[in-house]
């Protein structure tokens, strides 16, 4: 401090200066001096001093700084500085990334205990989560509220057997009953792993974490539900797909494979389904499964289905410029665009566009309503069983168009429940 005073004295004017003075209770208390440099003053001549104490005040900036990196209800880490640390992990493990284990946590039935007790149950239930967590991992290991009813943990040096492990671990602990107002409740974890080499990034890494959580939730549910593709890959497939609709699909390898259709009994032909396939510039031929839940997670479901409506009537037309008679051409059309309110415009602008007579109505309960007042010949089938070869099946041999709702294969569809449902699976049983 004698070093500061010395240099204040050289210069005229006031300075601050901020400092911790011991208490005569041995307590380091921060205060900032106000010193004023009147040595020219024939009356004064020397520094003026003043001091206070800033205890509150830094207090309250620590406070605020803790509030900005941490979640205020748990007291955990937020997404923030979840972030911050994650990046500092990998820089610090540098050309070691597998060492890092990120584990992202996804509370089931959460929402069923908030709405039923309350928010303040729900709230005190994450107090709880946090708390559990706390104990169940390692005090090196880093542990953040992700946001709502999701959690992170960020472990190092943990294997990929260690890793599924401690996932597995968690889910354990996570799901036990607890006590609450003397009400026992219950929520259930879905906790997906992966390594800290996944991906490049942060914001990435978090990504694929969210993503292996959901496999792990759809396994816990006894679904068969793949892992998905890296986030990088999906994202740039997604901006391919958005190039190819804006420019020129065809050119850009989309395209449509027509398969036959037949009777089974005496194999006679009766129709065609047209399926899309992608061949790709660089990834060849690509199946629908493989970029359909990308084009879905885009929001280009119903650009993309347009463009393969369109696609199929053209073909439908050309087939009957050249003498083809084909009774029916089934196009599959994905949930999002059954419920676009411009459908009905699309299917009566290009039935008119490629001179196709519609010849059939629209049933009941098709979410398509106003199409059924233009004479179009749309038919929107209900959700099938699985056992109904590719999902959502109705037969109707005098028409030329039908749309079929399908699920993604790696999808459970729901079993038949209405009692109008199951002439049609009959029906099919008998050919």
């Amino acid at each position: 401090m004698a070093e500061k005073l010395r240099l204040i004295a050289e210069q005229p004017g006031t300075a601050m200066l901020e400092l911790e003075l011991n208490h005569r209770d041995g307590r380091a208390v921060p205060y900032q001096l106000s010193v004023v440099n009147l040595l020219d003053d024939p009356v004064v001549a020397g520094l003026v001093i003043s001091a206070h104490d800033i205890s509150a005040r830094r207090e309250l900036e620590h406070r605020l700084e803790h509030l900005a990196s941490h979640d205020p209800l748990t007291g955990l880490a937020n997404r923030t500085r979840l972030l911050e640390h994650l990046e500092a992990t990998r820089a610090r493990l540098g050309l070691d990334p597998a060492r890092l284990t990120v584990l992202f946590i996804d509370l089931d039935r959460f929402k069923a205990v908030n709405d039923l007790y309350g928010h303040e149950v729900g709230d005190r239930m994450l107090v709880n989560v946090a708390r559990r967590l706390g104990h169940a991992v390692r005090p090196s290991d880093f542990i953040a509220r992700f946001g709502g009813d999701e959690f992170v943990v960020v472990c190092d040096d943990l294997d990929p057997d260690a890793a599924s492990a401690v996932a597995a671990r968690l889910e354990t602990i996570l799901g036990d009953p607890v006590k609450l107002d003397g009400v026992t409740l219950q929520v259930f974890a879905s906790v997906g792993a992966v390594s800290g080499a996944a991906s490049a990034n942060a914001e990435a890494l978090l990504a694929e974490a969210d993503a292996a959580m959901y496999v792990a939730k759809s396994r816990r549910r006894g679904e068969d539900r793949p892992r998905p593709m890296p986030v990088a890959e999906r994202r740039e497939l997604a901006e391919a797909l958005r190039v190819a609709l804006d420019e020129d699909p065809a050119a850009a390898g989309l395209c449509l494979h027509c398969q036959p259709t037949v009777d089974l009994p005496d194999a006679t032909p009766y129709g065609a389904e047209a399926l899309i396939r992608w061949n790709h510039p660089t990834l060849e031929l690509l199946a629908p499964a493989r970029f359909l839940p990308v084009a879905e997670d885009a929001g280009l479901s119903s650009r993309l289905g347009a463009w393969v409506l369109g696609e199929a009537l053209q073909t439908l037309h050309d087939w009957d410029e050249a003498g083809i008679t084909v009774a029916l051409l089934a196009v599959n059309l994905a949930p999002a665009q059954l419920v676009d309110p411009e459908l009905p415009d699309l299917v009566t602008d290009l039935l008119a566009k490629y001179a196709i007579e519609p010849r059939s109505a629209v049933p009941r309960d098709d979410g398509v309503g106003d199409a059924r007042s233009r004479g179009s010949g749309d038919n929107v089938d209900r959700w099938f069983a699985t056992a109904l070869a590719e999902g959502a099946w109705c037969r109707t041999r005098d028409r030329r168009l039908r749309h079929r709702l399908l699920e993604p294969r790696s999808r459970a569809r729901p079993p038949l429940r209405r009692a109008e449902d199951r002439p049609l699976l009959r029906r099919r049983d008998r050919r």
